[in-house]
């Protein structure tokens, strides 16, 4: 939901050049203005583009932020209204200052969603490239300030200096999993080796560990890891490879693991999950991402057993660029089993028929 809000905010940056128009189609009951106002805000059906931007810049700070703590109701929020509430925001955007908004944050009687569209307010209005406000670096180590606060600010803005470093490792160890997640991966985009060390220490003790945190991990050191990398696990020191296919038997953390297993663009990794019992959509991202691990294996003195695990990954994920290596060791004396040569010209017609080309974005 935050996102989309954000995505609001950042899409209704040309209506801040909106002209004036001379006319209001919206009837105001003077009595009522507040009805009047939840109305408007609530109706944007009602009006075209010009007329609802028009009505949104009449009202004024006041009316906005009253408005927020309606229309936002504690944790029970639809987006469909949180995305009015951002145009309302953004049109009147020269109303606030940037004290004004990170007040109303910090303000703990205006309503939670209202402050969190506020947090992508202040981005908004700042560029989130530049280094968010002193004040949320308070917040994001006061133990008061609600954590989807916290989530919001590390969700939004970008950390680069040694200070930011220090709070995100801290966010790390939070007990609040969606927030330490967040912020172990902001800390993989600074600082590497600090990342790696953290994902290895949860890895290592993974079954003492919250199953999110441990898939968060997953991901995190898949995506830094080398082949010099070692896992304690059980007690044993094992490749990070061995630890993903040993997870890839576990219910909890099988998606995930060949999920990492795929990060890692080895072949034992990828037929791993080919042979494995994950689901079917996980296995042809696997292959996907590792179609030209797959394909450089079939020039490599291809034997049967690795031929037919090949044929299993083309049966899944059918890949034209595949075709002609597969042809030309079909029609060889490589493969002697005929059951397999069988299977490869069936998986032939297949690609012949159904083939998708290779998704090159994996090579960039």
């Amino acid at each position: 939901m935050k996102k989309a809000v954000s995505l609001a905010i950042l899409a209704l940056v040309s209506i801040l050049s909106i002209t004036t128009v001379s006319f209001s189609t919206y009837a105001y009951n003077e009595e009522n203005q507040l009805e009047n106002n939840v109305k408007l805000l609530l109706n944007e059906e009602q009006f075209s583009d010009e007329e609802f931007y028009y009505e949104l810049s009449k009202l004024s700070k006041d009316d906005i932020i009253q408005l927020g703590n309606i229309v936002s109701i504690d944790n029970n929020s639809d987006t469909n209204n949180l995305m009015p509430l951002a145009t309302a925001l953004a049109v009147n955007e020269t109303k606030f200052t940037e004290d004004d908004i990170v007040s109303l944050i910090e303000d703990t009687t205006n309503n939670i969603e209202f402050r969190n569209v506020l947090v992508q307010f202040y981005a908004y209005k700042v560029d989130t490239e530049k280094n968010y406000n002193e004040e949320f670096k308070k917040m994001l180590l006061d133990n008061s300030v609600d954590d989807s606060i916290k989530i919001s600010i590390v969700s939004t803005f970008k950390f680069n200096d040694k200070e930011d470093n220090e709070i995100l490792k801290e966010l790390v160890m939070d007990e609040n999993i969606e927030l330490s997640n967040i912020a172990l991966k902001r800390l993989k985009n600074i600082d590497e080796n600090t990342a790696k060390q953290i994902s290895f220490q949860i890895l290592d003790n993974y079954e003492n560990e919250d199953s999110e945190r441990v898939k968060n991990a997953l991901n995190v050191y898949s995506a830094l890891y080398d082949d010099e990398d070692t896992i304690n696990m059980l007690s044993e020191e094992d490749s990070f490879q061995d630890f993903c296919i040993t997870l890839l038997n576990d219910s909890n953390y099988s998606e995930t693991a060949a999920f990492a297993l795929g990060n890692l663009y080895d072949y034992e990794a990828v037929k791993s999950v080919i042979t494995s019992d994950v689901d079917f959509l996980t296995k042809v991202c696997v292959i996907d991402q590792n179609y030209s691990i797959l394909l450089d294996k079939l020039y490599d003195d291809i034997n049967e057993n690795d031929f037919n695990i090949i044929l299993d990954a083309m049966e899944i994920l059918p890949i034209n660029e595949f075709y002609d290596p597969i042809k030309e060791i079909v029609v060889s004396d490589t493969i002697e089993n005929n059951m397999i040569k069988e299977k490869g010209n069936k998986i032939l017609e297949v690609i012949q028929s159904v083939g998708v080309s290779a998704n090159e974005k994996w090579n960039d």
